[in-house]
């Protein structure tokens, strides 16, 4: 598994551009995996989404300085093109590693929403995958407690409380309540 460890170290090495992204990808790994547990998955597919939530925004690796600069509430239309193009980047850079499975469809579609107003294909319900539905619910989880340069972390009953309001449009409603049982 050296190219998996590999691919986990470029993640790290993201932290050291954006102090946001040191620890976002092992939260969001370990958030989803408890979450995938709770929703009865097995031990491989745990750990598969485990592996495939740390690795979720392996495609940022390649963003320009001006995103991880960011420090405006809302970024412009230019710098909102290139995020929503991580997922595909990340799959991009995953695709030779055969023995992700279904790890890299994770990565690709953790942006896709039940609604089908998510990134990149606009996929809806249940064809999003389990686990890019489970990771999904992890990362906004993680994104809304953290500290970013443009808003303080949010507490965990306010982000909660937003998770609700995404349920059934942005994120998959099952899984919210999933989640906040653990």
């Amino acid at each position: 598994m050296l190219a998996l460890a590999t691919v986990e170290a470029m993640v790290s090495a993201m932290g050291a551009r954006d102090e946001y992204t040191m620890g976002h990808g092992q939260r969001v790994g370990d958030l989803a995996a408890s979450l995938a547990r709770k929703a009865g998955l097995d031990n491989s597919q745990v750990e598969e989404v485990r592996t495939a939530g740390i690795l979720h925004d392996v495609g940022k690796i390649g963003f320009s300085d001006k995103v991880f600069q960011n420090e405006d509430t809302i970024p412009s239309p230019e710098l909102l093109s290139e995020i929503h193009t991580h997922p595909e980047r990340g799959a991009a850079i995953l695709e030779g590693l055969d023995f992700l499975g279904p790890m890299r469809e994770y990565v690709l579609y953790h942006h896709e929403r039940p609604d089908g107003r998510g990134y990149p294909f606009g996929l809806k319900g249940d064809d999003i995958p389990l686990g890019a539905r489970i990771i999904s619910v992890a990362d906004v989880y993680d994104a809304l407690t953290t500290d970013r340069p443009y808003q303080k972390g949010k507490s965990r009953q306010e982000a909660v409380d937003i998770l609700d309001r995404l349920a059934g449009s942005g994120l998959d409603a099952d899984l919210v309540r999933a989640f906040k049982e653990i």
